[in-house]
C-alpha cells in the first residue's frame, strides 16, 4: 500500500512540475514592424514555461515598452525576446522617404510594414530602381493614391528623392530578394 501511495505522489509531483505557470506578456493588438511597442499593446497571461520559447515575463514589461517591433507582431501572440529591438527606425545610415503611389503603382495585394520592395522612380527621362523596406502605409486619399514610407540606405537617397517627387512604381520582392 505504501508503494502505491508513493508512486501516486511521485506522478503528481512530476505532472504538476511540468505545468508550472508563469506570467508572460502577450500582444493585445497588431504592432507593425518598425513601430514602438506601447504599454497599451501589452497584456499579461499565465503560460506554462517552455525552455524552447523565450517568452518575456510580465516583470520585464517596463523594459519592453518603447522598444521597436523587429517584425510584424500579431495580436494574441506571446511576446518573445526576438520580437523587439532597441534599434530605432531609421537607424544609422538609413533614411525614411514618403512616396505617393498613384492607383495602379502598387501590387493589388498591397504592401505591409516590413515588406521588401523594389522602387522604380521614373522621373526626368531616367528610371532608377532601388530596394527598400516598407515602414508604414497610409490609407488611400480621395483620389485613391496611397502614401508609403520606405526605409532606404543613405547611398540611395538621391534615387529615393527622385521617387518622392515623381511617378513611382513599387513592386513586392520575395523573402530571398
Amino acid at each position: 500500500m505504501l508503494l502505491v501511495a508513493g508512486a501516486g505522489y511521485g506522478n503528481y509531483a512530476l505532472i504538476s512540475g511540468q505545468d508550472e505557470r508563469i506570467q508572460v506578456l502577450v500582444l493585445v493588438r497588431d504592432v507593425p514592424w518598425g513601430q514602438p511597442v506601447r504599454d497599451a499593446d501589452l497584456a499579461v497571461a499565465n503560460a506554462v514555461a517552455d525552455p524552447q520559447v523565450e517568452m518575456i515575463t510580465a516583470v520585464s514589461r517596463e523594459s519592453v515598452v518603447g522598444k521597436v517591433a523587429a517584425t510584424n507582431l500579431s495580436g494574441g501572440s506571446f511576446l518573445q525576446a526576438r520580437d523587439v529591438t532597441a534599434r530605432s527606425i531609421p537607424g544609422r545610415g538609413e533614411q525614411v522617404f514618403g512616396l505617393l503611389c498613384k492607383p495602379g503603382s502598387l501590387p493589388a495585394q498591397g504592401v505591409r510594414p516590413g515588406d521588401p520592395v523594389a522602387v522604380a522612380a521614373a522621373g526626368s527621362g531616367q528610371t532608377a530602381v532601388f530596394r527598400a523596406r516598407i515602414v508604414d502605409v497610409a490609407p488611400p486619399d480621395a483620389s485613391g493614391s496611397v502614401t508609403v514610407d520606405v526605409l532606404v540606405p543613405v547611398d540611395r537617397a538621391a534615387d529615393a528623392t527622385a521617387a518622392a517627387v515623381g511617378p513611382v512604381i513599387v513592386s513586392l520582392l520575395g523573402p530571398e530578394n
